[in-house]
């Protein structure tokens, strides 16, 4: 790889998540201080929740392409994670961005890499190849949920802003098919980020869940 790549993180939340927010963001920047980061706080009038995060989420992908203009890579967290040490270098190390083809002034639209997606977090989705040597599987995209920490290559982005009411959901079954539109879902192993809280951040009824491999130290060499 030429040169590192550009990073740039975008963080949904909503009003009446201050102590969520505030401790997820004070955790971040104890270990990536330097991560730049758009926080889209929730400000639509929908009466229905997950419509409301839907929007929201649409907002935060959109707004951080334009206000990173620069970054190679998209990182979509939610307000309630905590996170691996070195996340940062981690995914400068990990195989599925490496190989990002990137646009440059003399080649505006790069080659079929790139639109690279991925997830931080493994609440038990559905393997279906598994390449330990280099920390990941890929996914079945129809066994995908939870978006607490997704991952995307400028061009995947730019697909889920473009198409993101063609498919019906929320913004992980959202994003995940868009994804497998383009190519495989790949999963960080371990996981580098892990869900806390005891309840779902925007549905009362939902399930709670974390993941069993997340790893708060785990380093790539």
């Amino acid at each position: 790889m030429n040169r590192e790549l550009n990073i740039a993180g975008v963080m949904i939340t909503c009003p009446g998540r201050a102590a969520e927010l505030k401790a997820t963001l004070a955790d971040l920047r104890r270990h990536e201080p330097d991560l730049r980061l758009h926080i889209q706080m929730d400000d639509n009038t929908c009466e229905r929740r997950q419509e409301r995060q839907e929007r929201n989420s649409l907002a935060a992908l959109a707004t951080g392409l334009n206000k990173f203009p620069d970054a190679d890579v998209l990182l979509f967290f939610e307000d309630d994670i905590r996170f691996n040490k070195h996340l940062v270098h981690n995914l400068q190390q990990w195989s599925p961005l490496r190989n990002i083809e990137r646009a440059t002034p003399g080649n505006p639209r790069p080659g079929p890499r790139r639109c690279v997606f991925g997830s931080l977090y493994d609440p038990n989705v559905r393997e279906r190849i598994s390449v330990a040597v280099e920390h990941y599987f890929v996914a079945y995209a129809e066994s995908v949920y939870g978006s607490q920490a997704f991952v995307m290559s400028r061009e995947m982005a730019e697909h889920f802003v473009a198409n993101w009411w063609d498919v019906e959901g929320m913004q992980d079954i959202k994003m995940s098919r868009l994804a497998a539109q383009k190519g495989p879902i790949y999963y960080h192993q371990p996981s580098l980020v892990q869900h806390v809280g005891l309840v779902s951040t925007w549905t009362e009824d939902a399930r709670f869940h974390d993941t069993k491999s997340f790893d708060l130290n785990f380093m790539a060499k």
